[in-house]
């Protein structure tokens, strides 16, 4: 029943595949396969161009429904679901003509056609149509069965190809074409994955003009013949003969070709090594059939031992081959052998430049140079070259010199470098191009046509060409003169035969006086070799002697190495004997030493704990009523600030509240003059021309070294601040509980690891650690601090604060609108937060503050116009009076020094 369903199954597909492969009704489809000889006029043109455009339309609509009757039959896959593999659609095209008619309108339209596919006015002509080859493109829609031709239709475009293309046209006007019609048909074979007997021959017959072409087309330029793209589709055919002939082998299907192919095979991979091992499991009459041993007989000949190495410069270089026999000569006159088929020459023939490069290399490290060189017409017949220039051209190519002197030209081998002493034989990236062999491959053509030729015709047994000599082909000889009278004949012959017994005789003398000559050679050959042999002796017997001398020394020698060996043996025992005693002794030490000292830490252990002990009952007595002290001065201080800050309120409030103050004159609410158009203008151009002022002294001081020195600028403030301290009353010091005033300069930087940061740091010489500096005189003491928004600032920090550098920290120096807007927005809420913090222990403080500016792209002096806008100074209580420092490397130095005595006035 199963057996049933399968056959229902199928029977039903092939219905569906006949009914698809049934000619459709196309009402337009003499647009395009109507031959009409008005078709080319331009008004033709014009009007069919406007009635293509409906018909293609209506082509891809139809398309359209083709492919969902298609997906719904079954014949091709859905690409919107998963399919696994046994459930895998056997795809089998339909089109039985050499060209889809979709693609003839389409390549028509786009102007995409081969003048091989036109008629004599220019336009399609569907008879000549053939379908092109076209990449299967990712992710590209699956083709439908009217896109691919059946096999009967693959094997009718071939014969089209071969019996109307290649045979009625120039092979250089028609190899491209035919090239690419190849390549699809075989694609259509592999779309459909037919791998019958259909596919064999068809692709057979490929092969044989992928061959054929290489011989013909080698002399070409590259833009009319490509030798690398040529054997890629040469290799690429024959792969899938080689599949093909073990699928329908494991079938029990035997093809008559299968030799020839295999054959193909191993020339055109004639450098792999595994291939003759593999040619070694096929069967034994496909191994022993003729094609494959001259195959394989060509490969073994083709080895070389004297490969160049492999280099970054020259990769994939085969290896060398140690047993090979460089026989070169046998390889060319095997070529030469009648038996050699045409084919299996033109595919010889790619090698020729390789195994022709081996063979001089192979001559230059044989023939000496003393020799006098060896004949070129010699090294031409070997080697097989078709004339003397094209020997002298590759020779010249290798470092091979030629010498003309002797008559006729010579090679001269052997030539050694000065220096390295190692044989002249240059080897260029590339080998010589191919050429076709006039002489070696082109007789073996025997008159066959391209078409014969391609579609396997053997050459009648008269057409077969005699074994090829390498030799020169001499001239005709001039006619023979007529026959001369009878007895003129006869009295040549007798002249002739009477000069023959001279010339015998004479040369029986020669012979007798050589055969003297050489007996009288051998004589003293004998002598000779006596003599020699005599010599060899007595060198031997010295030799002989000379080598007991030399034994009897080493013995001698080795028994003197074997006593200090000995000696020192001894001497080694001894002093390990001396180690091991102080060893010991170091080990008693040790624990004696270890004893004493654990007796020792304890006692000073016990002397240690009650002298702590001590200690600390001590600072405990002494430390507590300190400590008290301190925190009850912290509490009064912090009492005494929140009344200043309670005062400082009340008198706000009461002087903002008074009818009779205008509250605009008030210090709690009148604009401050630095706020003011005219200030920011006045301290924009003080900055501008101190700025400009500095850069005129020549001996600014801008090195690295001097920029990073550390400077103690409490020499410039004590003098400028000391007149103000001074005037402190004490009992306005008693009250803050201050022993000894001090006045603070406090830097505030965004964060500790900036780079900013840290050349404030060195510049002020604060420590690491707590970032401040102390200076103390003895009338008040100066402080340097600086801080970052996560540090806790002190009552005592507050009220000692006499002036403010606040850093605006480096940036990117091309900011965008909107970085620039960040950048000033971070900076007034740091400021706002310094001022919070202030305010908050002592409202009324009001401090000189300078503000360090790193110029970016912008207009410095735009920017420095608009920071106290940036920054809010206008309402800002804490900014008594400000400057604005430009952080210019040349000037830093002294610039710093100049705001410093600044904020000290002030």
């Amino acid at each position: 029943m199963e057996s049933m369903h399968i056959a229902t199954q199928a029977q039903q597909k092939q219905q569906k595949q006949q009914k698809l492969t049934k000619p459709k009704e196309s009402i337009h489809a003499s647009l395009f396969l109507t031959n009409d000889p008005g078709r080319s006029t331009p008004e033709k043109r014009a009007q069919r161009f406007g009635q293509y455009q409906v018909l293609y339309q209506e082509f891809k609509d139809r398309r359209v429904i083709e492919r969902k009757q298609a997906i719904k039959d079954g014949l091709i896959p859905n690409p919107d679901e998963q399919t696994s593999l046994e459930d895998a659609i056997d795809f089998r095209g339909t089109c039985t003509l050499k060209c889809p008619e979709f693609e003839m309108l389409e390549r028509d339209m786009q102007n995409d056609l081969d003048d091989l596919e036109k008629d004599s006015e220019g336009n399609i002509d569907p008879d000549k149509a053939v379908k092109k080859y076209r990449r299967s493109a990712a992710g590209g829609e699956q083709p439908l069965p009217s896109d691919v031709r059946t096999p009967d239709a693959l094997n009718d475009t071939l014969d089209y190809l071969v019996n109307e293309i290649l045979a009625k046209h120039a092979i250089d006007k028609c190899h491209k074409f035919v090239r690419d019609r190849t390549r699809s048909i075989r694609q259509d074979f592999t779309l459909q994955n037919i791998r019958d007997l259909s596919a064999v021959h068809t692709h057979e017959r490929i092969a044989r003009f992928h061959i054929l072409s290489l011989h013909e087309m080698c002399e070409y330029d590259e833009g009319t013949f490509s030798l690398p793209q040529e054997m890629e589709q040469l290799h690429k055919t024959l792969i899938s003969l080689m599949e093909f002939y073990d699928d329908l082998r494991d079938e029990g299907i035997e093809t008559e070709n299968e030799a020839e192919f295999r054959a193909y095979h191993i020339i055109s991979q004639i450098k792999d090594e595994d291939i003759a091992q593999r040619s070694m499991r096929l069967p034994i009459h496909i191994f022993k059939n003729s094609y494959m041993k001259r195959a394989l007989e060509f490969r073994a000949l083709s080895q070389r031992n004297n490969e160049i190495l492999e280099t970054s410069s020259r990769r994939n270089k085969p290896e060398n081959i140690e047993a090979s026999q460089n026989f070169y000569s046998m390889f060319f006159k095997l070529i030469a052998d009648p038996s050699t088929p045409f084919l299996m020459a033109c595919l010889l023939e790619t090698h020729f430049s390789e195994v022709r490069k081996g063979a001089l290399k192979a001559m230059n490290a044989s023939y000496m140079m003393k020799a006098g060189g060896v004949q070129a017409e010699d090294v031409r017949q070997v080697l097989g070259y078709d004339t003397l220039k094209q020997l002298f051209r590759e020779a010249m190519m290798y470092g091979i010199v030629i010498n003309n002197s002797l008559g006729e030209p010579t090679l001269c081998f052997g030539q050694k470098h000065y220096a390295k002493k190692n044989f002249i034989f240059k080897e260029p990236l590339s080998n010589p191009s191919q050429r076709k062999s006039l002489l070696l491959v082109e007789p073996k053509k025997a008159g066959r046509s391209f078409q014969d030729i391609v579609n396997g015709v053997d050459p009648l047994p008269n057409q077969i060409p005699a074994a090829i000599t390498l030799k020169p082909i001499a001239p005709p000889k001039a006619q023979e003169k007529k026959e001369e009278d009878k007895s003129q004949y006869y009295l040549n012959i007798k002249n002739q035969a009477e000069l023959a017994n001279q010339r015998m005789e004479e040369e029986k003398k020669k012979l007798e006086e050589m055969m003297q000559k050489k007996k009288q050679e051998e004589e003293e050959k004998a002598r000779l070799a006596a003599a020699l042999e005599a010599e060899k002796r007595r060198k031997e017997e010295e030799i002989q002697k000379e080598i007991m001398r030399q034994k009897q020394t080493e013995d001698e020698r080795n028994m003197e190495v074997q006593r200090q060996q000995a000696l020192v043996k001894e001497r080694k025992e001894k002093e390990m004997a001396n180690m091991r005693l102080k060893v010991l002794r170091s080990q008693a030490c040790r624990k004696m030493y270890n004893e004493i000292m654990k007796q020792v830490l304890e006692e000073e252990t016990k002397v240690a704990v009650v002298q702590n002990v001590h200690k600390q009952k001590v600072m405990k007595k002494v430390g507590l009523p300190w400590l008290q002290s301190a925190r009850n001065r912290i509490s009064k201080r912090r009492a005494k600030v929140m009344q200043l800050k309670a005062n400082w309120h009340f008198n706000m409030h009461l002087v903002t509240h008074n009818p009779y103050i205008p509250s605009d004159d008030t210090i709690y609410k009148a604009v401050p003059s630095h706020a003011k158009p005219d200030g920011i203008k006045e301290r924009t151009k003080y900055s501008l021309i101190s700025e400009a002022i500095a850069l005129e002294d020549k001996d600014l001081p801008s090195t690295h070294d001097a920029i990073w020195a550390a400077e103690d600028f409490s020499l410039n403030i004590y003098p400028r601040v000391r007149d103000n301290m001074l005037r402190i009353p004490q009992a306005e010091l008693d009250d803050l509980l201050f022993t000894k005033p001090a006045w603070q300069l406090l830097i505030d930087v965004p964060t500790f690891d900036g780079d900013s940061s840290i050349w404030f740091q060195r510049k002020f010489g604060l420590d690491e650690e707590f970032h401040r500096k102390d200076s103390f005189y003895k009338a008040f003491d100066v402080k340097i601090r600086m801080v970052t928004p996560n540090s806790y600032i002190t009552c005592d920090t507050v009220l000692q604060t006499g002036g403010i550098i606040f850093s605006l920290p480096e940036g990117k120096y091309n900011k965008t609108q909107a970085e620039s807007e960040k950048y000033w927005n971070d900076n007034k809420k740091r400021l706002d937060r310094l001022v919070k913090v202030l305010h908050d222990i002592n409202p009324a403080l009001k401090v000189p503050i300078l503000f360090t500016y790193f110029p970016d792209h912008s207009n410095t002096e735009v920017i420095i116009e608009k920071i106290p806008n940036f920054l809010g100074l206008e309402s800002n209580s804490l900014v008594k009076d400000y400057h604005i420092l430009i952080m210019n490397p040349k000037t830093i130095v002294k610039r710093l020094r100049e705001e410093i005595n600044w904020i000290s006035r002030q």
